[in-house]
């Protein structure tokens, strides 16, 4: 089955010591990092479960996993993944669904085999979805712009021949004139060792590759979720491998306008597992992102995540450990109505923050919990105030969902 780039499995041994951080990072109580509302420690962030209703949706004809969704407003929505075909590793072809208010609709696309990763738009004519593709035993970067009638695709400078596997993470836009998509290449699938990080950037007429610097001690590194809100200011999200280890570790990149530069994310005391960013973070403003991490340690071949997050208050992080008492699998997604008011795909339902110390569980109906059929929730998308959607799959079907007015 498809998996996107950033979804990969974290590898790792050890214990997690929670509410220990390394270097100037503090240990988070009850109350939350500065710029973010408080919630009392303890308490139970869903008092009632908010509705989240099934909505129509047009499935593929084989196996559909969502990397990603992202909406313009509540009326137009993208999702973005693959879906495979036949058994075992199948047959990979592109999916791309959008959403009209109504219900979720396949839109076709122009590259075959591509495995598409998130779709950013600047207006409801002029987006573009970045992804990569299989060519003969190496992988490729694609880019793919919307018209408002037809997605085509583009052309991106060369990644050195010396990199056999490259990919696209994600993709920002600020207008129509300036996008910056970013990824990573190496030598092999996932974060291999000499894999660094790619970044490009559209100015209205072409695609040009632009330099970003590896994290100082890292022999590894790519980017994952981007978020750009204006000329002077993008943060993206990246997982990187140190010199002297094998544990994977979040860290991000900031853009002041002029260049990029590194910015670490607070690594909890006893460093013994990976610890990776999710495929996505969200970001409510250029002072208020949310990056879920997944703690992983290793024990009798078993392998247990506790979930953290990462909050950006517009120049560095803080770390907060959540609780979540049905038992937590891996982040794959989040989105956010509000600062406190966040959703996160868990399996066959979604996990809702509110601020407080841990998640709630909240079900979501036609959602098979158990069986072969089990349902997996992977993409959210919200417009704050408005509307938040979710998208996964169950029994090879595409499952879609929605919280009208929320």
């Amino acid at each position: 089955m498809y998996r996107s780039p950033r979804r990969r499995s974290a590898t790792a041994g050890g214990l997690l010591m929670g509410g220990l951080l390394m270097g100037s990072a503090t240990v988070l109580g009850a109350g939350f990092v500065q710029g973010y509302p408080a919630a009392a420690a303890g308490a139970n962030p869903v008092q009632a479960a908010p509705h989240w209703q099934a909505v129509a949706a047009k499935s593929p004809p084989g196996t559909p996993t969502f990397a990603t969704a992202t909406c313009l407003t509540a009326t137009d929505c993208w999702a973005a993944g693959a879906w495979t075909s036949g058994s075992g590793a199948g047959t990979t072809s592109p999916l791309l669904e959008h959403w009209s208010g109504r219900t979720w609709a396949l839109v076709p696309t122009p590259v075959a085999g591509a495995q598409l990763s998130r779709v950013s738009c600047s207006t409801a004519a002029d987006c573009w979805v970045a992804g990569s593709a299989s060519q003969g035993h190496e992988q490729r970067p694609v880019v793919e712009h919307w018209d408002g009638r037809n997605w085509s695709d583009d052309v991106l400078p060369a990644v050195p021949s010396s990199y056999t596997s490259a990919y696209l993470a994600s993709v920002s836009c600020i207008s129509a004139r300036s996008c910056f998509a970013v990824g990573g290449a190496g030598t092999g699938p996932g974060l291999a060792a000499g894999t660094v990080p790619l970044l490009f950037h559209w100015d209205g007429e072409a695609w040009g590759r632009e330099a970003v610097p590896l994290p100082t001690g890292y022999r590894s590194a790519d980017l994952g979720a981007l978020y750009c809100f204006g000329a002077t200011s993008c943060i993206a999200d990246g997982t990187e491998i140190p010199v002297h280890g094998y544990f994977d570790r979040a860290f991000s990149e900031s853009f002041n306008g002029k260049a990029w530069a590194a910015v670490q994310v607070p690594q909890p005391y006893h460093f013994q597992y990976s610890y990776s960013a999710a495929p996505d973070m969200t970001c409510l403003s250029a002072h208020r992102c949310l990056l879920p991490l997944n703690a992983a340690a290793h024990a009798n071949g078993q392998t247990a995540f506790t979930p953290y997050l990462a909050l950006w208050d517009g120049s560095s992080w803080s770390l907060r450990s959540v609780a979540e008492p049905d038992g937590f699998s891996a982040f794959a997604d989040v989105a956010c109505a509000a600062s406190t008011d966040c959703w996160l795909p868990d399996g066959p339902g979604m996990d809702h923050w509110t601020g407080a110390t841990s998640l709630s569980h909240v079900a979501l109906p036609g959602a098979a919990t158990t069986g072969a059929g089990v349902a997996q929730l992977q993409a959210v998308a919200c417009v704050p105030a408005q509307a938040c959607f979710a998208l996964g799959q169950g029994h090879g079907r595409v499952l879609a969902y929605e919280i009208p007015g929320h």
